[in-house]
């Protein structure tokens, strides 16, 4: 093959050559039975070209004239078609690069750089007989990044860019018998890359599956198919717009939602054929109903899914169906540890059955079109889409002076003006026919000007169906507002609907809801980080959604970690990277792995909280027995549900008491009454448990799964000291310390550090290390901001000295010791005084009674508490507390309250990047012991703690989970607070209400050696 082609791929005038007119996604099928099952590898009329290619790797192209083909100049080796060329790891093809905002080559307007590699991809394919001559031949790459060239049997045919988007070609006159030669020349850049500056893994290569269609001489070219409801819903008048390369007649056949034909019909193709339905069956993420409109034309059969639905904006409100629906949604880009861009069928259904079992009935595609499959299964399984064009240059800086948006490079350049309109165009025409679109977005962070205006524009005029978003317009807009005292606000309010990036609720209070000049819905088209150890504080966000209509909700961000697996195993094994590990610069470290999902896509604690605070009902306690239960649903009942009651007593279940199937209507209510059946609310804690769970199988999960829960603790109930036999304490001293002996306990106590240095029973020691006052927690990714500060503040380096120890009593009953503790860290004013009351009673176990004054400390605490390691062999927990998951102060929504038991190894969350993680607050007590039942018990009214074989100091400085060496002991550490998580990683900072800013404070707790088989810890 020769290449003497022109560089199309520096030049802005060119953005296609010999390329289709943009059309909707269809596969043609030879019968109705195959179009039906919409399999598209089983279409007669479709061959799969993905699989393995030749492919040679180029580090620029200037060798790349003369015949590039030629075995004596090309190594080639074999790589998968799809997948991308930087995953190959050790073959020196570049390797993966992840930034955030930052280009990934100099920012130099059009140009890129001359170093630009490309890869050279190779195959030969057949035709099936009779074929060629019989047939026009279209080959379509669904996803090529960033721009390539076609070649078939070594003749130059088209050249297109534009990375997420359906580029295709008629090849026909190419052929040259059953078998072919193609060629693809990708280049990693090209100016249309300044358009690409999405927050990812800037990887390369063909990513989505290249395949032929074999379509009749005279075919059917696009379809649009519109949708006209009725007022009142009582008819639907469906249109089939046609665009075909000839005039011929077209049979058409409508299907109702059970699959039953309810209309046929004949018309040109140069017609517009019309179809009415009586009382349709309404389209919504709770009723994913879809007609099916079967158009044959000659031997070509195509099946059209439609969903028939309505969306507008009355006043301040998005009504779908005209309801006051709200978007429970996420932020997804195509991810796969392996694969990278490419994300197989198999995949893509995983993450929307995640999606359902999770409550999430919305998906954003940050930032670009995804498969056009995965549109297909949003409209089967019910998830309403914001669909996002391929467009973003944040690198550019386009957060500026927001009453100048000319500043916006792109967005207001004449010579982008086509580029824009392009993505805009073949992103809709692409997706056009899905009812799961909801929305189109003219771009993501590139700032807001004319061409944006030009985008909308176009798709209002070619489709005011659906709504239409930029984040950029609304941030200029309410920045207007904040900082400007509304000048310039008319230039900015274009669009139907607010759409805002991390605004905090109290943001969304004063200027969405209070201020009367925004007079639009506000979606959250990002909110919530849901990086590392977070989300926290959904419920502050979904109190405001839920109590106003014309707050829609919002796209958390984001569905899944972004990373690349490296290791020998990467199926059962694998080491998850981030931004820098392969020495990519520039590059944004792990703000990668920033999703509710790790990169397997194993469901996060943070899942859980999204999915517990978007449950299906919500219930309210009215006293005297009587529960509302209030389906919070708008289209259907919750007859699919059932509810189970339970009544715990100290943890354990009382009473059960089920309803299999709640028949609440939409937006209504039904009060149960409930028996407490005697539980002892004087004295235990009591709690009822409200369980939603699915009474029926569906597609994306079986009966019995639980959609949502609650829990109201009726009491907390009395720790009263057993009555067991004391016995006469025996405090021996020596010269560095004091030992308490209570028969088969003995306590030590450091005369020199003030602290407990050793519990022992039966002789056998318990702690590894001593227990001191700790303040620092190995930062959350959430902490990335105010973990400067602590480190400012010298949290993170602080140690402990001992400005006094003595004992205060000894009576035989009871030994007791004070020690003046101060927590200080070298060349830092900021102290922490901590006086601590050591209390030995006897058959009672140690008594801790700490009062700390925080003096010079200009930054909230991330923790205190008291941190000691237990021996090795120390693994089973045991705590009544706010569990099964991890739980923190804006963190506990996924959790109850109850007696759960795990392992120390369980109990660890393995972030890819360590940190902060496994805490539970809430706690009455919490057992740490051996397999013979040996260990410690900690007790207190209410408290935090956790128990890893990693110390914090581990945690902040390993920069990958992969890294890290469990410690054979365990490190328990008892908090008075642990600070709330937030998702300051990219939102607003941490609420002040879940901040540790108290300046005095007083904890107290106990503990004891004690078999834990030996007793009853509700009972001590």
């Amino acid at each position: 093959m020769i290449f003497n082609q022109p560089k199309y791929y520096r030049d802005m005038k060119v953005l296609h050559v010999n390329c289709e007119e943009p059309r909707s996604y269809f596969i043609p099928f030879e019968n109705e039975k195959k179009a039906l099952r919409n399999i598209r590898g089983e279409s007669a009329y479709f061959l799969n070209l993905s699989g393995e290619w030749n492919f040679a790797y180029f580090k620029n192209d200037k060798g790349l004239n003369g015949d590039i083909s030629d075995p004596d100049r090309t190594a080639f080796e074999k790589i998968d078609v799809p997948s991308n060329w930087q995953l190959y790891l050790g073959r020196g093809y570049d390797v993966p690069n992840y930034t955030n905002i930052t280009y990934p080559f100099p920012q130099d307007i059009p140009n890129i750089p001359d170093d630009d590699p490309c890869g050279l991809y190779e195959r030969t394919f057949r035709l099936p007989n009779g074929v060629l001559g019989n047939k026009d031949v279209f080959i379509n790459f669904e996803g090529v990044s960033s721009c390539f060239y076609l070649f078939i049997n070594g003749n130059f045919v088209a050249y297109s860019q534009v990375s997420h988007s359906t580029s295709e070609i008629n090849i026909g006159k190419y052929l040259v018998g059953e078998e072919n030669t193609i060629s693809v020349l990708v280049y990693k850049w090209c100016e249309g890359s300044y358009l690409e500056d999405q927050d990812m893994w800037r990887l390369s290569g063909i990513f989505r599956d290249v395949y032929l269609l074999f379509r009749e001489k005279e075919r059917i070219e696009d379809i649009f198919i519109r949708e006209n409801l009725d007022e009142d819903f009582s008819f639907a008048d469906i249109f089939a717009e046609i665009r075909a390369n000839a005039v011929f007649n077209i049979e058409y056949i409508l299907a109702d939602t059970e699959g039953k034909v309810i209309c046929k019909k004949n018309a040109m193709s140069d017609e517009i054929a019309g179809f009415r339905i009586e009382n349709p069956c309404l389209w919504s993420d709770e009723t994913p109903n879809l007609y099916t409109l079967i158009i044959r034309a000659g031997q070509e059969i195509i099946v059209q899914k439609i969903g028939v639905r309505k969306i507008e904006v009355v006043g301040k409100c998005i009504l779908i169906n005209g309801k006051k629906v709200k978007a429970k949604g996420v932020n997804r880009h195509d991810s796969h540890p392996r694969l990278g861009y490419h994300t197989p069928l198999e995949d893509m259904i995983r993450d929307i059955v995640i999606f359902k079992q999770n409550n999430i009935n919305m998906v954003r595609t940050s930032h670009y079109p995804n498969d056009p499959r995965f549109l297909e299964l949003c409209d089967e399984y019910g998830i309403y889409v914001c669909d996002e064009a391929d467009i973003e240059c944040h690198g550019m800086g386009i957060y500026g002076k927001a009453c100048d948006p000319c500043h916006n490079l792109p967005t207001n350049s004449d010579e982008w003006t086509e580029a824009f309109l392009d993505r805009g165009k073949r992103l809709l025409e692409r997706d056009k026919n899905h009812a799961c679109v909801i929305m189109w977005s003219v771009g993501n962070e590139s700032g807001y000007g004319k061409n944006n205006q030009l985008m909308m524009e176009y798709y209002k005029n070619r489709d005011a169906s659906r709504l239409v978003h930029s984040e950029q317009e609304s941030f200029n807009l309410c920045t207007l507002l904040s900082e400007h005292n509304g000048e310039g606000y008319e230039r900015f309010n274009y669009h139907e609907i607010e759409s805002r990036m991390y605004p905090s609720p109290a943001e969304i209070q004063k200027y969405y809801l209070n201020d009367r000049r925004i007079t639009r819905p506000l979606f959250l088209c990002e909110y919530c980080h849901a990086m590392g150890n977070g989300p926290g504080d959904l419920k502050s966000y979904w109190d405001l959604i839920y109590a106003n209509d014309e707050l829609f909700g919002g796209c958390v961000w984001e569905f899944c970690d972004h990373s690349v697996s490296v290791g020998d195993d990467l199926y059962y094994n694998p080491k998850y990277t981030y931004g820098g590990d392969f020495g990519d610069k520039p590059n944004d470290s792990n703000f990668c792995v920033d999703g509710l999902v790790f990169p397997d896509r194993t469901v996060k604690p943070g899942m859980a909280e999204l999915k517990q605070i978007q449950r299906p009902l919500f219930s309210e306690n009215l006293g005297n027995g009587k529960i509302k239960v209030r389906n919070m649903r708008y289209f259907t009942s919750a007859e699919d549900i059932s509810l189970i009651f339970t009544v715990e007593e100290n943890g354990k279940v009382i009473k059960t008491v089920s309803f299999n199937k709640l028949e609440i209507e939409p937006q209504t209510e039904k009060i149960y009454d409930v028996d407490m059946g005697g539980a002892d609310t004087e004295k235990a804690a009591v709690t009822l448990n409200l369980s939603y769970r699915l009474n029926r199988a569906t597609a994306w999960a079986d009966a019995g799964y639980e959609v949502g829960f609650e829990q109201y603790v009726i009491s907390k109930g009395k720790q009263e000291l057993a009555s067991g036999k004391t016995h006469n304490l025996i405090c021996e001293e020596k010269d560095s310390e004091f030992t308490v002996y209570d028969i088969e306990n003995s306590y030590t106590f450091d005369k020199k550090s003030g602290c407990l240095v050793q519990v022992c029973r039966g002789g056998k020691s318990l702690m590894a290390s001593p227990m001191i006052p700790t303040v620092w927690r190995a930062p959350t990714d959430n902490d990335r901001f105010i973990k400067a500060d602590w480190m400012k503040n010298g949290l993170d380096k602080m140690g402990v000295s001992c400005l006094g120890f003595e004992k205060t009593k000894d009576n035989g009953h009871e030994v007791a010791f004070e020690a003046h503790l101060l927590m200080k860290a070298p060349e830092h004013d900021g102290s922490i005084k901590v006086d601590v009351e050591y209390s030995v009673i006897s058959a009672q176990g140690l008594y801790v009674s700490a009062h700390a004054d925080v003096e010079n400390i200009e930054v909230f605490l991330p923790r205190f508490g008291f941190a000691f390691d237990l021996v090795k062999g120390t693994e089973k927990i045991r705590y009544f507390g706010y569990g099964n998951g991890e739980s923190y102060v804006d963190k506990c929504l996924s959790t109850r309250l109850g007696l759960f038991s795990t392992t120390v190894g369980e109990n660890f969350v393995h972030y890819v990047r360590p940190q902060e993680n496994g805490s539970h607050k809430g706690c009455r007590f919490a057992q740490i012991y051996d397999d013979w039942g040996r260990g410690i018990s900690v007790f207190a009214d209410d408290f935090s703690f956790s128990a890893s074989h990693f110390t914090p100091d581990q945690l902040t400085e390993t920069e990958h989970d992969y890294e890290l060496v469990a410690n054979r002991e365990t490190t328990v550490i008892v908090d008075y607070k642990n600070s709330g998580i937030g998702s300051n990683s990219c939102g607003p900072v941490l609420a002040q209400e879940h901040r540790l800013s108290d300046k005095s404070f007083d904890f107290k707790f106990r503990m004891i050696a004690r078999n834990i088989n030996e007793f009853d810890p509700f009972g001590i």
